[in-house]
């Protein structure tokens, strides 16, 4: 009879967390979620993609804080496509940092690229930015192929965020920044804000704020390493499958460069080994940032400088990675092959 009670006594406690726990989000959390949704700059919609939940508006034209964005018909970031494919077309994957969250449509790391890669080639390429805010490595493998379909390109980069290894419905999920649980609230209220609770416990931000710390990166990495690469070789498989060829290019942490070493070379270096092992090309490199200031903000992404400093090292990255796709380039006429 005691072991029932005490039984009895845990359901109830429990019913009565989760009913706590309803009223704090539908009274606090979902009005929050839902004026932001309500903005007039808010640039995403629900997605008909199950895998997504969310994606950007097609076709949205905006401004913030002087910064012009642009979302063509085909819910990418930049100007429509050629009519005419007359260059190769490379497509470059990712999440904010990818997308250019702070920066001008001119200004966003795939526009710098592209920029490069007409300087230093002879023709250069259409380079596409399918980069979305929050989307981490299983939400990007998605994006790829459903993109690819409507984009056809020659060529394709994963820009690895090292915060992509953030996983939905797990004490991993966080990435999306309130994205998600914007358009897929969680059912059960309770374990949704224990997951939370951990999860900013680990990055540091308990109390406040978005800074991430390398502990946080550590435990992001060695929670989800496994499904994540998983995740990238399949985009490797459907890019082979379509003919596209396919590296991933590791963005550095921008806390771990601050001591003028990378505190976090050991996961650069085991993420490189782990998609090398699965015959996947990948630039794992951080020296070029090091020994430049100003180029990441305090929430690890990359300030204008850094964008154009990632740009310049991602073009080389492509003309090195892609030979074909550097001939159709004519880089090597212009002498940069």
């Amino acid at each position: 009879m005691k072991i029932i009670g005490a039984v009895a006594m845990l359901i109830v406690l429990l019913v009565s967390a989760e009913i706590a726990a309803s009223a704090f989000y539908y009274l606090v959390v979902k009005p929050q979620l839902d004026a932001t949704k309500a903005e007039p700059g808010h640039y995403y919609r629900a997605s008909d993609n199950p895998r997504l939940v969310y994606e950007l508006i097609p076709g949205y034209r905006g401004s913030h804080d002087g910064r012009d964005l642009h979302i063509n018909s085909l819910g990418l970031r930049g100007p429509e496509l050629s009519a005419v494919k007359d260059r190769p077309r490379i497509a470059i994957l990712g999440d904010s940092v990818t997308f250019g969250i702070w920066h001008a449509d001119a200004e966003a790391l795939p526009h710098l690229t592209g920029v490069e890669l007409q300087n230093g080639c002879g023709r250069g390429a259409e380079v596409l930015n399918l980069g979305v805010p929050g989307y981490g490595a299983q939400e990007i493998r998605e994006q790829f192929q459903v993109k690819s379909a409507a984009t056809s390109p020659d060529a394709a980069v994963y820009l690895l965020n090292l915060n992509d290894f953030a996983r939905r419905e797990t004490p991993y999920e966080g990435a999306d920044a309130g994205l998600y649980r914007m358009y897929h609230p969680p059912l059960l209220k309770l374990p949704f804000f224990i997951r939370k609770v951990a999860y900013r416990f680990e990055k540091g931000t308990l109390l406040g704020g978005m800074n991430p710390t390398l502990q946080w990166y550590r435990w992001l990495i060695g929670g989800t390493s496994q499904q994540t690469f998983d995740d990238i070789a399949a985009m490797a498989a459907f890019a082979k499958s379509r003919g596209i060829s396919f590296a991933v290019f590791v963005l550095p942490s921008g806390l771990a460069l601050e001591g003028g070493t990378n505190a976090l070379a050991d996961e650069h270096k085991a993420i490189a080994e782990a998609l090398q092992a699965r015959g996947i090309t990948v630039a794992s490199d951080a020296s070029g940032f090091i020994s430049t200031p100003s180029l990441f903000d305090p929430t690890d992404h990359l300030t204008g400088p850094g964008n154009h400093l990632a740009a310049a090292e991602l073009a080389m990255f492509i003309r090195r990675s892609f030979p074909g796709v550097a001939a159709r380039m004519n880089c090597q006429a212009a002498g940069v092959q």
